[in-house]
């Protein structure tokens, strides 16, 4: 429009103009001016329209050209009425030049639209005339009249004819807009861009308004999609940051989120996640519509989108969860002191009220991600990438809080909202290794207020044999001719218990973690501890908490050491269990004091070391929580089945595997009676063949080895070798083909009178029903297959496994005079179906779970083979040829044995 305007019409005849026939294209560069300082026009001008004669035709015929009263719309929408309203209407337009600049705000006019270029040309326009310095009084305010050129005293009165020409074009608004492009691409006189903006703003600021409309209507009409980019990019940014602090945040594990500064945090960061995805939304919505339309790239964009923004809204609600829950527990739930009440119902039922918003902003993602095109995603969400997998995982989310509904229903009963909860807490000695963990000599019971320790009852830990006593007075079986005492005996699961005839106690809470599976060995200690009367009022137990020495070592580790004049010694993680076993065993205990004194005070005093803990503090100790839950150091139960079984799904509840797969589980059970295990050290090693038909041939060597380098506190016993009753679970549809290196029959109890039998491990009751006679394949677990026989390893000078020369008290008054490092090495081999499958290429993953036992921390090797057959004898029987094998094989793991460890195998 710019260049039409400042090209001359060179090319037009020349005309003479009439009052009603003058055009733009008649007037030559100059010509305004020229005639301007004459006072002369050559042709003849419309009427002036303010002349005073002209104002009073106008109120005779009720307004001209719109200056009366507006019109109705019906009015503006007729031109047959307006040209009967006015005699001057010309329906081709030529008048449309004399309408006012009021006129011009209804831009969607009818008569307008009809005839848009009737009244002017296209032309060339030389605009020179449109470059006048003559000073303009400022914009009006708006409400207020705008005070015409006309209305301004002019130089000469003779310049009165140019003037009215200049009103008539004034008039009109569009011809004022027009007018201001003219100036500004004037090629007369020529203004820099600081002087056109300047010329533009201070001399026709009507016209300024409209260009801008122009200009913002073009970049809306052409740039739409891009402006909602610019707060796109902005969001996008500040998304990017923000998530990755939640990044830094979540990895340091579930301690950087468990107290209330960091769910703040964590809540500030997701709140403003939330409104960035919010407004990425709308932009998304708005600008990608057109192309959601035809690309089913872009309309995953859109979906994704909005997927992202209801699961932050959730994970927003659900912090608000965890922070109504936790803000309440601020120090800890054994802080007793604390001057907050805890946990109330209404924080329950708020709690429940967020999770229930959550859970519907959820339900929303989960069906958008059902109308995603999975062929149409970006590259990093494809099915098989890492962020592909969690996407996949969406439709899980339902599940999950269904879940978190059940643990939210139960909370109440277990954080003791409304009446306490109490929860056995259990410590184990692992240097007596028992399947759950080791010895349980100390318990305690937790009594919780609003998910916080009584003030009431304070927590402490008491002997575990004053509970047995009393729980084997109200159920032990009576006296009989095998066992003169008064004994409760262990569950049909354990028969092979060899120790159950001992005077006044019999088998108890001390005992009862003979499973591998810590639910099925906290259900039976809560039988004990509630049947013994050990609950106050009788009340149920809500759950089980049960750890190691490792946790309390961690603790000692990130804490400090815990001075103890009053016994003379100050505990450190290095001496934490010798420093036990001393004062409850080696040292006289003092009168009226119980023999196990000294772990009740060590206990309180790192009790009160917890409770002062606040803020970054209990981090360290929340971070070495989770890691012992991982190492089954840390063990929980919950009696709740619906939290016990989120427990389960989390991989939290130390329960033995019984699903499919490959994998094994070697589990070791002290019957020795000492504390040998302070010297035992453990390697296993699995050899796997993998056969064309997808089965996996296993041969596995389970090394012992005893180091006795001190005292394993057995006082009153000659015992001093460690003798352990193995089992090792194998995969519930195993084949079972062989196994070498357990301990013959060569026990024979003195105290058995006339019983001329042999037994494979230590037997206390003499019976033949409770006796292990060599090796066994009955399973007590069931879903998975198991071989179980007694390991004897010596410490004396006789060589390892000259059992014919074995003898009871030779061997251990060498264990105490000259102990010797000794090795047994037991062999198992099976054959697992089924193991592995290959795909048309030829390639497959082989994949085996090895489990850990609660209380040791074995070393583990896993070599891997291929072939038609198995190579080497099936069934192992000596190193050397095991060794021989593994040589020849791929070493694919090498490790501590720290946790469950899944080991895979690419071919």
């Amino acid at each position: 429009m710019g260049e039409n305007l400042r090209r001359h019409g060179t090319d037009q005849q020349s005309r003479t103009p009439g009052a009603r026939d003058w055009r733009a294209t008649d007037f030559a560069t100059g010509d305004l001016d020229e005639w301007d300082r004459h006072g002369e026009i050559p042709f003849e001008t419309p009427p002036d329209p303010d002349a005073p004669e002209a104002r009073a035709e106008d109120r005779r015929r009720g307004g001209r050209d719109g200056r009366s009263a507006r019109r109705s719309r019906s009015d503006r929408g007729d031109p047959d009425r307006d040209a009967d309203r006015d005699p001057d209407w010309n329906r081709d337009g030529d008048q449309r030049g004399r309408r006012s600049a009021r006129q011009w705000n209804g831009w969607d006019d009818a008569d307008l639209d009809g005839d848009w270029d009737g009244g002017w040309e296209t032309g060339s326009w030389d605009t020179a005339w449109a470059a006048d310095d003559e000073p303009l009084e400022p914009y009006p305010p708006r409400g207020r009249e705008r005070r015409r050129r006309r209305d301004q005293p002019p130089a000469r009165e003779e310049r009165n004819l140019v003037g009215d020409l200049r009103n008539a074009l004034d008039d009109d608004a569009l011809a004022e807009s027009l007018n201001t492009l003219a100036q500004l691409g004037a090629v007369t006189r020529p203004l820099s861009r600081v002087s056109r903006m300047r010329l533009l703003m201070q001399r026709r600021p009507a016209a300024a308004a409209i260009l801008a409309f122009f200009l913002l209507g073009f970049m809306l009409t052409c740039c739409a999609p891009l402006i909602p980019l610019a707060r796109l990019g902005y969001d996008t940014v500040d998304l990017a940051r923000r998530v990755s602090h939640l990044q830094q945040m979540a990895a340091g594990g579930t301690a950087q989120l468990i107290n209330g500064s960091k769910l703040s945090e964590a809540q500030a960061d997701v709140t403003a996640i939330e409104g960035d995805l919010y407004e990425i939304n709308g932009a998304v919505a708005v600008a990608g519509a057109p192309l959601g339309a035809v690309s089913p790239a872009a309309r995953n964009y859109q979906l994704l989108v909005r997927i992202g923004y209801d699961l932050t809204g959730a994970a927003r609600e659900s912090l608000q969860v965890a922070q109504s829950l936790l803000t309440p527990l601020e120090g800890g739930a054994l802080s007793a002191d604390s001057s907050t009440p805890g946990i109330t119902p209404a924080d329950i039922q708020q709690a429940r009220v967020l999770l229930a918003d959550a859970d519907a902003r959820t339900l929303d993602a989960v069906a958008v991600y059902h109308q995603l095109d999975q062929s149409a995603l970006p590259a990093q969400l494809q099915p098989g990438t890492k962020y592909g997998k969690w996407l996949a995982m969406l439709p899980l989310a339902q599940k999950v809080f269904g879940e978190m509904k059940n643990l939210l229903d139960a909370a109440p009963a277990l954080l003791g909202v409304g009446q306490p909860a109490y929860f056995l807490t259990i410590a184990m000695d692992r240097t007596e290794l028992r399947p759950g963990g080791g010895f349980q000599g100390n318990y305690g019971i937790l009594e919780l207020d609003g998910g916080k320790q009584s003030k009431a009852t304070p927590f402490g830990l008491k002997d575990t044999y004053l509970l047995d006593a009393q729980y084997a007075a109200k159920f032990g079986d009576p006296a009989t001719a095998i066992c003169p005492h008064q004994v409760t005996e262990p569950p049909n699961s354990a028969w092979w218990w060899p120790v159950r005839c001992v005077r006044q106690y019999g088998w108890g809470l001390r005992d009862s973690n003979l499973s591998p599976d810590f639910p099925t060995n906290a259900r039976t200690a809560i039988q004990i501890a509630q049947g013994a009367g050990g609950v106050p009022n009788g009340a149920p137990i809500q759950g089980v908490v049960a750890f190691t020495p490792v946790l309390i070592e961690d603790i000692l580790d990130a804490t400090g050491p815990l001075p103890m004049p009053e016994y003379n010694t100050t505990v450190t993680a290095k001496n934490l269990e010798t420093d036990i076993h001393k004062f409850q065993l080696a040292t006289p205990t003092a009168a009226g004091q119980e023999r196990k004194q000294f772990t009740h005070d060590l206990a309180s005093l790192l009790l009160a070391r917890l409770k002062s803990m606040h803020g970054s503090g209990l981090k360290t100790i929340f971070s070495i929580a989770e890691k012992a839950i991982q190492s089954k150091d840390l063990q929980v139960y919950l009696s709740d089945p619906r939290a016990e079984l989120i427990l389960q799904q989390l991989g939290l509840a130390s329960a033995v595997n019984t699903g499919g797969g490959d994998g094994f589980f070697v589990v070791d059970t002290n019957d020795g009676g000492n504390k040998a295990n302070l010297f035992v050290t453990e390697k296993q090693t699995d050899l796997v063949t993998l056969l064309p038909n997808g089965a996996a041939y296993h041969r596995l060597a389970i090394s012992v080895t005893y180091d006795k380098q001190g005292s394993i506190f057995n006082p009153g016993s000659t015992f001093n070798s460690y003798s352990d009753i193995q089992r090792t679970y194998l995969p519930g549809d195993a084949a079972i083909t062989g196994w070498s290196g357990f301990a013959p029959d060569i026990f024979g109890p003195d105290d058995c009178q006339g019983n001329q039998m042999t037994y494979a491990t230590i037997i206390t009751d003499c019976s033949q029903a409770h006796g292990i006679f060599g090796v066994t394949t009955s399973s007590d677990t069931p879903g998975r297959a198991m071989v179980m026989g007694p390991l004897l390893v010596l410490c004396g000078s006789l060589p390892q496994g000259d059992w014919n020369a074995y003898q009871a008290k030779p061997e251990s008054d060498e264990c105490n005079s000259n102990p010797q490092p000794h090795t047994e090495t037991i062999f198992l081999s099976w054959y697992t179906p089924h193991a592995y499958t290959v795909d048309a290429s030829g390639h497959g993953v082989y994949s085996e779970v090895v489990e850990k036992q609660p209380g040791d921390e074995p070393t583990l090797a896993v070599y891997v083979t291929r072939g038609s057959s198995i190579s080497g004898p099936q069934q192992i029987t000596d190193l050397s040829t095991f060794n021989g094998l593994t040589a020849k094989a791929q070493k694919v793991f090498s490790g501590p044995l720290a946790t469950n460890t899944t080991v895979s195998y690419s071919f």
